[in-house]
């Protein structure tokens, strides 16, 4: 991922062809909050129990 302001029209990534270049866009999914609110109970919930959280980093792994 780059900016537009750090690729300047000159670069070779323009030219790669194994590079496809596209925009970094987002969209807000209407129950976004609700989401992130019952992930976030979730969690407080099994650090509070002392459980394994869910998606944890492996570093072991590397990821």
């Amino acid at each position: 991922m780059s900016s537009s302001r750090n690729r300047s029209q000159d670069s070779p990534l323009w030219d790669m062809p194994n590079v496809i270049a596209t925009p970094h866009v987002m969209g807000s999914p209407t129950n976004y909050a609700e989401r992130v609110f019952s992930i976030f109970g979730d969690y407080i919930g099994r650090f509070l129990k002392n459980e394994p959280m869910r998606n944890a980093v492996d570093m072991g792994r590397g990821y």
